[in-house]
């Protein structure tokens, strides 16, 4: 034992160094050229800096200011540390395993600009809330109540984060770089890591109760991703390559989102990218499209649909694997170009009067009706195959096909009038309502043909018409 309270105790050693204890200082530092052995315990109201080629720290440490770490080797703690401050004074390249279940660390501190741990792997049990400072290591693993990072964390293979109680990740300053990031088991908290210079390559498997993810680069989700409450994800690029289960998902991406593998299980997904966006797998559930802009969207969805939010979509939008019908609760869809890949399950309902759809692509119902509304002109290339359907829009072009197994009305509700070019092909009643002109080279098939032109003439002059009952 060795009691200097009140003064400095320092002590060089040539060799290595046992410390079985007590010891009692003001400040203390303690090197040794050999390894390091703390049995016992150390106890000072000021900085403590431990040395030697490798530490093992099995007994008691108790610092009220900054512990200082120092070690090119492997540095081992399985006692208790406690203290205000961790940091490696200098470059630590060893393992770091700090793993005593009743630490207490109040953050990870940088004293100097080499004052960062660079550890093969760091590994942080700790019992209070932990404050991130600057951190380089192979592979980072973090055990806290709650977790603050407010430096510059890189973990070049792996970051894992464990909260074992309701606990908060949250994120002040800094910026997080890995491979990959992981909940090491179920994290029950929010999850706020939205600082613009992280550079994340993958989310891994992760649970929390909500998570808002910022990466400045390409982000994969290899998952699989479990959130009672919503998912935010924010990066350069997003590539689904494993599950993701959380109640609403928004995502906002500079380049592309696409889903290479997996599943997406949400509420209401919403947000929108520079690129375009593909979100294809056989297995996605989504309840809800929300407020979502891309040049061109490839929708995968297994159930229904219902489409609650501003979409706009400056090419292509693609609807597939949908068994339960589209419907449209409130917001406008606007798309270059509304198809289906395959057929479709349920009755699509469309009917906002602000819809601006320039063209009705190749779309299959299985046996149920197309009702759609559109502000602007609609033109119908095809082909359109559905049980009947209702087709509005300010002005209509036929270019294409179209084929009912009953009724088809086509509404037209300004002055451009309809032009009817192609095939429409009816089993039971066409109805042309029009408040411009009528004009038809093309060919009309159907048991009875009714309609009006309340401010324009009607012209249906084609010799390929088939028209059992006017």
């Amino acid at each position: 034992g060795y009691d200097v309270a009140g003064y400095a105790f320092n002590l060089d050693d040539n060799s290595g160094l046992s410390i079985t204890g007590p010891v009692s200082a003001a400040s203390a530092s303690l090197a040794s050229t050999g390894s390091l052995d703390v049995s016992g315990s150390i106890n000072t109201n000021g900085a403590l800096t431990l040395s030697g080629s490798s530490l093992l720290l099995g007994g008691l440490i108790d610092s009220a200011s900054v512990l200082a770490l120092q070690s090119p080797g492997s540095i081992t703690g399985t006692g208790t540390i406690i203290a205000a401050d961790l940091t490696s004074g200098t470059i630590t390249d060893g393992n770091v395993q700090l793993t005593g279940g009743f630490n207490s660390i109040g953050g990870i501190a940088t004293l100097a600009s080499d004052g960062s741990f660079a550890a093969g792997t760091f590994d942080l049990t700790d019992q209070i809330a932990l404050g991130g400072g600057s951190l380089t290591a192979n592979v980072v693993t973090l055990v806290a109540p709650s977790i603050d990072f407010t430096g510059y964390v890189t973990a070049t293979s792996l970051l894992a984060l464990d909260p074992p109680v309701s606990g908060n990740i949250t994120q002040t300053s800094g910026a997080i770089t890995t491979a990959l990031l992981t909940s090491d088991n179920a994290t029950d908290g929010n999850v706020i890591l939205t600082s613009a210079g992280n550079s994340i390559a993958a989310l891994g498997s992760f649970s929390a109760i909500s998570l808002d993810l910022a990466d400045a680069t390409a982000l994969s989700v290899t998952g699989p991703v479990s959130l009672s409450g919503n998912a935010t994800l924010s990066a350069a690029s997003i590539d689904f390559a494993g599950s993701l289960s959380s109640a609403n998902l928004s995502l906002t991406s500079l380049g592309s989102i696409t889903e290479s593998s997996g599943a997406i299980t949400t509420g209401t997904l919403s947000g929108g990218a520079v690129g375009n966006v593909v979100l294809n797998g056989s297995a996605n559930t989504i309840a809800t499209l929300g407020s979502f802009t891309a040049p061109g969207l490839n929708l995968t969805d297994h159930g229904s649909l219902n489409i609650a939010g501003n979409v706009s979509i400056g090419n292509l939008l693609e609807l597939a694997g949908i068994s339960g019908g589209v419907t449209q609760s409130s917001g406008t869809l606007s798309a270059g170009t509304l198809a289906s890949l395959g057929s479709l399950g349920g009755d699509v309902i469309l009917t906002d009067v602000g819809n601006n759809i320039g063209t009705l692509g190749g779309f299959t119902l299985s046996g149920n009706a197309l009702d759609l509304v559109d502000g602007s002109a609609l033109t119908i290339a095809g082909p359109v195959l559905a049980s009947n359907a209702s087709l509005t829009a300010a002005a209509i072009d036929l270019t294409g096909s179209i084929f009912t197994a009953t009724d088809l009305t086509l509404t037209n509700t300004g002055p451009g009038g309809m032009t009817l070019a192609g095939l429409a092909s009816v089993g039971s009643g066409l109805s042309l309502a029009s408040d411009g002109n009528v004009s038809e080279n093309g060919t009309l098939i159907a048991a009875t043909l009714t309609g009006s032109a309340s401010n324009g003439n009607v012209a249906l002059t084609s010799g390929n018409n088939n028209i059992g009952t006017l």
